[in-house]
């Protein structure tokens, strides 16, 4: 009896923790620069749909052509994103039709993404939900997220919405989640500084991390409520950082003395240093 006591509290403890984990924190990752390279993924794409529609299309006249099917939405007019199928629809090829084909091609293989993508979202979906926040049409960003294993599996696994798209400023939107979600954590990584619009609070909802593949900025500690943001150089990094965060977090709540403004525990201290230096 004392056994079976010990048994089903241990597992409502683990219940508990794990109510915790995946009902309080909602995790959003960029897609361009952050999961595929851009760059790549517009040359390549070109040089394929020559190979795949000889009749309609050079790669070199393909690419010269790219600038002028940029998008300049009324929500964001200072941030023009591409519109594969505008054209697409030009050449007389059709968006859905032209994606299904990329798929079966060697683009799709994985070399796009960028190391580490595949663990990141294993195991930050351990820690709540997580979805692709990019910013494009609807069709752009499907077609690049459809060439990368690593979100398909996360669409097989996690099933529903998986990949958002939006023409308004992230930190817009992610304001608006914030507000839907009172008392949920949100967390980003993206290439871009999106950090740079919320201002500092001592328990910030939203919770940026800037992921620089090209190794130009210099890496940054993590110091959030300070208005500062973690700069990594890899996505294992990125990671690291976003478990630390939880996993202190979780510690916090099994310490009601302890708060989120006051010196977190030494051992804490470090392994949160530790996650947002270069490794």
């Amino acid at each position: 009896c004392g056994y079976t006591l010990h048994k089903y509290q241990g597992l409502a403890i683990l219940v508990k923790i794990m109510e915790h984990m995946t009902g309080h924190y909602h995790i959003y990752v960029d897609l361009d620069r952050t999961i595929i390279n851009t760059t790549q993924w517009l040359r390549e794409i070109a040089e394929t749909l020559a190979q795949l529609y000889p009749a309609q299309v050079t790669a070199r006249e393909f690419l010269a052509a790219q600038p002028r099917y940029m998008l300049r939405p009324k929500t964001n007019p200072t941030a023009p994103t591409y519109v594969l199928a505008a054209q697409l629809a030009v050449l007389g090829l059709d968006a859905a039709s032209v994606i299904e084909q990329l798929e079966q091609t060697p683009l799709a293989d994985g070399h796009l993404q960028y190391p580490g993508v595949a663990q990141m979202l294993r195991a930050l979906s351990d820690y709540g939900t997580v979805q692709i926040l990019t910013y494009g049409d609807p069709i752009t960003p499907h077609c690049k997220a459809r060439l990368c294993p690593a979100v398909r599996a996360l669409v097989a696994q996690q099933g529903g919405q998986v990949i958002i798209t939006t023409l308004q400023d992230k930190a817009q939107w992610l304001r608006r989640a914030a507000a839907a979600n009172p008392g949920q954590t949100i967390y980003l990584i993206d290439d871009k500084p999106v950090a740079v619009a919320f201002a500092p609070e001592p328990d910030p909802p939203i919770r940026c991390v800037q992921i620089d593949h090209t190794g130009q900025l210099t890496p940054r500690s993590i110091n959030w409520r300070s208005g500062d943001w973690p700069i990594c150089h890899t996505l294992a990094q990125a990671t690291n950082i976003i478990q630390g965060d939880i996993e202190y977090a979780m510690h916090q709540s099994n310490h009601p003395r302890s708060r989120l403004g006051d010196t977190a525990p030494a051992r804490h201290q470090d392994d949160r240093k530790m996650h947002a230096a270069a490794g």
